[in-house]
């Protein structure tokens, strides 16, 4: 039996069940799906900033980790791992980043360059990645199998 989770800014899931689905609508924010074909498992982060503000304590930094670009990849990465994903397999894929005309602060350009930078520093190929524009994007990401839908205002793609 099918079953969804809604990944939500600031969350970060994984899954080697065939049944799952991961979901979240993402504007400014960026998604990554991260999938081990062989070890098929995958999962998804939606984070809202970069990185946080310079600054920031480390304690407040791990209350709202998930939050963060810089700290949710590698806990992702690291959940993958202990479900017997390895880097060298994985692949990417990242979405969102969207522009918010008349906002003078763009965090999605920001945000879709930092996480291409650290999947990049950590070996791992991005297979797929539909970033920037100005319009929101649902994503279906089902973990198993890699398997991504993208929906963007009235349009689905697929990623396989």
């Amino acid at each position: 039996m099918k079953w969804r989770r809604t990944v939500v800014q600031g969350d970060f899931v994984v899954s080697n069940d065939a049944n799952a689905e991961f979901t979240t609508v993402l504007g400014s924010c960026v998604a990554v799906c991260l999938h081990d074909p062989v070890a098929r498992v995958g999962g998804m982060n939606h984070f809202l900033l970069a990185a946080p503000p310079p600054g920031q304590s480390a304690a407040a930094t791990v209350l709202s980790a998930g939050r963060y670009g810089s700290e949710s990849i590698p806990a992702l990465i690291r959940m993958l791992e202990k479900r017997g994903a390895q880097t060298d397999r994985m692949q990417a894929r990242i979405y969102g980043g969207a522009e918010n005309p008349g906002r003078q602060n763009q965090a999605g350009p920001g945000n879709a360059a930092m996480a291409r930078a650290e999947l990049s520093r950590r070996g791992i190929t991005v297979s797929d990645e539909k970033v920037g524009g100005h319009l929101a994007r649902r994503i279906d990401f089902a973990p198993s199998t890699g398997v991504t839908r993208i929906t963007i205002s009235d349009r689905t793609e697929e990623a396989a």
